[in-house]
């Protein structure tokens, strides 16, 4: 038997086969891109149709939320909005009273704003009117379909009880359809 001689390892210095190339800077930004862009298309589907956090920016909605808890709230049930217009897609369920909506206002007086550079900020609120309802106030008490509502504390009950002085003559603000 005759002695083989070895082989050298491919890419060693007796190798016919040359090194391969090193991974030039626009190949590892397009594997870059490749990886990251799925992912970043996902988060924005996401925040965009599914759901999104909230900051509680005012005391409005006091004791049962503070200022500075955050929301997360579900977008599908309303109808998500589509970006960079002013539509929405629809959504499987109408608004209810007692439920918190956020929404966008709109163009606030430079008086009234939360701060000054917020023009029309994002709102927390609790709706307490749905179409058909007839709201107003009288001396400072919200009255609902002619029923007086409590204020503050007493506000648990916010729906249920009837006023029994309820003026006649009270001044109508808004009816829904």
């Amino acid at each position: 038997m005759t002695p083989t001689k070895p082989t050298p390892a491919p890419g060693s210095a007796g190798s016919s086969k040359p090194a391969a190339p090193k991974q030039t800077a626009l190949s590892a930004l397009r594997a870059l891109v490749l990886n990251v862009a799925p992912v970043l298309i996902i988060f924005l589907v996401a925040r965009v149709a599914l759901a999104e956090a909230y900051r509680i920016p005012s005391g409005s909605m006091e004791p049962t939320l503070l200022v500075g808890d955050w929301l997360f709230v579900n977008k599908l049930r309303y109808g998500p909005h589509i970006p960079f217009t002013d539509s929405r897609f629809p959504g499987y369920a109408e608004p209810q009273r007692g439920e918190v909506a956020v929404f966008e206002s709109p163009d606030q007086d430079p008086a009234i704003r939360i701060s000054p550079d917020q023009i029309n900020p994002t709102l927390v609120k609790r709706i307490i009117g749905i179409p058909g309802d007839t709201l107003y106030m009288r001396d400072g008490l919200l009255f609902l379909n002619g029923v007086a509502q409590p204020r503050g504390k007493d506000s648990s009950d916010f729906f249920g009880r009837r006023c029994r002085q309820c003026p006649t003559n009270a001044v109508q603000l808004a009816t829904w359809h």
